[in-house]
């Protein structure tokens, strides 16, 4: 690779997931193979090397003086936006991109007509050191933002679980009947941070992930299943979801959380292990940031 490769990597926004997780976590991974630095949108945009946009597009000044550099852009909207008709409205941003990478196969179609596009995975983040062993005792994991919670606690209503759950989110702890959740549902509900989601994979059985029906839901990058199954823990998803789609293009059928007969079996369990096996070096940050560099080369 090209060791005098500059990447303008940015715009750096402290507590977004997406920056921490593909800006900021990826530097030392990046500076590999080339010379990285970081931007706000306070600053001027840079003037030489190649930009990489995460989720947040530039203000309308900031993508003029972009345009008038001539300098390769590549941006990853990750989630950024909430219908088809917020990325029609950013066409003129998005004619300008050279390069869009989506984290959701199911994006592509909608950003084709204004550039070309092409998907990469995130990295691993949020794994056990080792994989778990199968056989595990402990309640079902659940993590994600408070707001879809709601559809966590409605599929409970009509979905209940065996195992209790433990719901890890990014809202103060309040009692489980203050999210509507059913009241013979054992529920846990505790504060996310970064060292509480690591810790608490050594203390769970399994995990699945519940969103609702809005485009961003349907349209997720299937990271946190990724990373529950890299763990080792048995993860369940509704089939009709675009991870569940995802995951089978890998070879690997996830299981429903409604069947819980084949979620919790050992089968099952030793299939996530061997899962778990194949996509930690896959999936690691060198292997991501190796891809990423190679698309800035090309």
């Amino acid at each position: 690779m090209n060791q005098q490769m500059t990447i303008h990597l940015g715009p750096v926004m402290p507590g977004w997931g997406s920056w921490e997780w593909l800006g900021q976590e990826m530097i030392p991974a990046f500076q590999r193979w080339a010379h990285v630095e970081t931007f706000t949108y306070d600053q001027p945009p840079p003037k030489h090397g190649t930009v990489i946009v995460i989720k947040h597009p530039p203000p309308r000044l900031w993508q003029q003086s972009l345009r008038a550099s001539a300098v390769p852009v590549i941006y990853a909207p990750v989630d950024f936006y909430d219908s088809l008709r917020e990325i029609d409205q950013d066409a003129s941003w998005l004619t300008q991109i050279n390069q869009v990478v989506v984290h959701c196969h199911r994006l592509k179609p909608y950003f084709q007509p204004y550039a070309p596009v092409m998907y990469l995975d995130h990295p691993l983040r949020f794994i056990t050191p080792q994989i778990l062993k199968p056989g595990r005792t402990g309640p079902i994991l659940w993590v994600g933002v408070h707001s879809n919670i709601p559809p966590l606690a409605a599929w409970l209503h009509q979905h209940p679980l065996s195992r209790p759950l433990c719901v890890l989110t990014n809202h103060d702890p309040v009692q489980p009947s203050e999210w509507d959740f059913p009241a013979n549902q054992s529920i846990t509900l505790e504060r996310w941070s970064v060292e509480r989601h690591h810790s608490i994979l050594n203390e769970v059985s399994a995990a699945l992930d519940i969103k609702g029906d809005d485009f961003r839901s349907r349209h997720k990058p299937p990271t946190k299943a990724l990373d529950f199954l890299a763990s080792g823990l048995p993860f369940a998803i509704p089939r009709s979801s675009c991870v569940a789609e995802y995951l089978s293009q890998w070879g690997f059928r996830v299981a429903d959380p409604t069947d819980e007969a084949t979620w919790f079996s050992s089968g099952y369990a030793t299939t996530c292990t061997q899962f778990a096996k194949s996509i930690r070096p896959t999936l690691s940050q060198d292997n991501i940031a190796n891809q990423w560099v190679k698309l800035l080369s090309s």
